[in-house]
């Protein structure tokens, strides 16, 4: 992505692109997602960086692939967005993010606390709620 003559952009077009194979080992689609989250984070999203990634494609293709069995793709698909989340904010992700069950929103939205946060978001049942912990 560092490389003037060819770019991010570039990289990314092959990364976005369907694998042409029917059935591909699951880390084909999470090496995808965590490429195309990698050139986000080095060189932003279009328009505020013209030399960034497009947003509809890059959200697209993670809300596509966040469908997949696999746990890994699934996951590497919300860290995906989380990063597109923290270049472009909520407003910009929201449209992507419409059909999805409320168990499913909360996965994203526990990724926009994490990423906007800097910290690891605990589940609920980490910090306790729904059971007695004593306090320490």
């Amino acid at each position: 992505s560092r490389c003037a003559t060819i770019g991010a952009s570039f990289a990314a077009n092959h990364a976005l692109r369907p694998p042409k194979k029917k059935t591909v080992p699951p880390r084909v689609y999470s090496s995808r997602l965590q490429l195309i989250a990698t050139l986000i984070a080095e060189v932003g999203l279009q328009p505020g960086n013209p030399q960034g990634l497009a947003l509809d494609s890059a959200a697209k293709l993670a809300m596509d692939w966040f469908s997949n069995s696999n746990a890994d793709v699934r996951e590497s698909a919300v860290k995906l967005i989380g990063v597109c989340y923290s270049q472009v904010g909520l407003d910009r992700i929201e449209p992507f993010l419409a059909n999805l069950r409320q168990v499913q929103r909360e996965i994203f939205d526990a990724e926009f606390e994490r990423v906007s946060g800097g910290g690891a978001v605990e589940s609920p049942q980490a910090r306790g709620v729904g059971r007695h912990v004593a306090p320490s």
